[in-house]
């Protein structure tokens, strides 16, 4: 029956940016928006063989989706069609007739002449065609890319709670491990917040972090907690199950995440740290050995280079002739006082003749003198 109804719709053959109850829409047709800038048709995300619906930008040569209609369920044929039936809803068919993804409005807005059309802010708008009202949008159930004019949060009045999904993966738009939305809390700000899969991630406000602490080992899948506020002294839980992803260091600011460790590899972090304590003590204590040996050597040098000069003046000044004290004092007539010629602080100076006629001068230490060799020589 549904076949032979087709044979009433006309196909659109060009450019348009509505769709009529008289007309369909199959893989190969688009919808462009009057401005030119966004497009409605089917396409291949990435490598995949699957269909969707979607709406991309027109202009950009990467394409760049924006909104998937489709996203759980994918047609994996070219086979999709796109048309208004009578009872004024949207309907997205497989190759076997079977509906993939709908527009329904209940028995509560029934659409007279009802018209698909695609704004010029890649808004997909389902409207009345005699009162031009909207009865539905793409921009109430959004993908995961926020285009101007569109709205987050709860809309109270129609019961549609606004949030952005990330994709699977590039090849796979269906809903991914992260959403954005807003939140509303009782007694409070309407708080914005970036969410992970409960299927791998849990969260609750009003748990301590010691308390988290405790439910994340009791639990054998949590890998990891920390405080799913970081304000003033933190508060509130979040905890991970399955692989963690995506983690970063940072260098500064950033926030403290406890993960769960088997003891094996604790012992084996501390062992590394002992090692790392041992090896700069070692160097350290080698430094300073070092400086002191070096500072010893250069003392002894120091000190042999002073003596080795105070030597060679002694051996200079002991070139002299010795002579016993015999010989001294005939030479001085046995210390005269008329061979005196003066007195120091070394002691009293005579003058004397050696045997061969040579006369000398002669230093005798005084027994009240304080001086020494040193002042002998000069």
């Amino acid at each position: 029956m549904l076949t032979y109804l087709l044979f009433f719709f006309s196909k659109l053959s060009f450019a348009v940016d509505s769709l009529t109850t008289s007309q369909y829409f199959s893989n190969g047709s688009t919808l462009v928006s009057k401005d030119g800038t966004f497009e409605l048709g089917f396409f291949n995300p990435g490598s995949s063989k699957n269909h969707y619906l979607g709406i991309w930008y027109k202009n950009i040569p990467v394409k760049t989706v924006v909104w998937v209609a489709n996203r759980l369920n994918p047609i994996n044929d070219s086979s999709g069609l796109l048309m208004i039936n009578n009872t004024g809803s949207v309907v997205l068919m497989s190759q076997n007739k079977s509906v993939v993804w709908s527009i329904g409005l209940g028995t509560q807005k029934q659409a007279k002449n009802p018209m698909l059309q695609l704004l010029d802010s890649g808004n997909l708008v389902l409207r009345d065609g005699n009162s031009g009202n909207s009865l539905w949008e793409s921009f109430d159930y959004p993908s995961d890319t926020l285009l101007p004019g569109m709205k987050m949060g709860w809309d109270l009045r129609n019961g549609i709670k606004r949030r952005f999904t990330a994709w699977k993966n590039p090849d796979d738009p269906s809903p991914g491990d992260f959403t954005y939305g807003i939140e509303m809390q009782p007694h409070s700000y309407p708080e914005a917040y970036i969410r992970q899969d409960t299927t791998h991630s849990w969260m609750n406000k009003s748990t301590s972090l010691e308390e988290c602490r405790v439910k994340c080992l009791n639990n054998c899948s949590c890998m990891a907690y920390t405080n799913s506020d970081i304000r003033g002294v933190g508060s509130g839980c979040a905890m991970w199950f399955g692989d963690l992803v995506d983690i970063r260091q940072f260098p500064a600011g950033g926030q403290d995440l406890y993960i769960r460790m088997s003891a094996s590899e604790i012992e084996a972090t501390k062992g590394r740290k002992t090692k790392i304590a041992v090896v700069v003590v070692v160097a350290a204590l080698a430094v300073v050995f070092g400086m002191l040996l070096i500072g010893f050597c250069i003392f002894r040098r120091r000190t042999k280079l002073k003596g080795s000069q105070n030597n060679d003046g002694q051996n200079e000044d002991l070139e002299l002739p010795f002579l016993d004290l015999s010989t001294i004092a005939s030479a001085t007539d046995n210390f005269a006082m008329n061979n005196k010629l003066g007195e120091g602080g070394f002691g009293p100076v005579y003058k004397g003749i050696l045997e061969d006629g040579q006369e000398i001068a002669v230093k005798r230490l005084s027994r009240s003198s304080g001086q020494g060799l040193n002042e002998l020589q000069k």
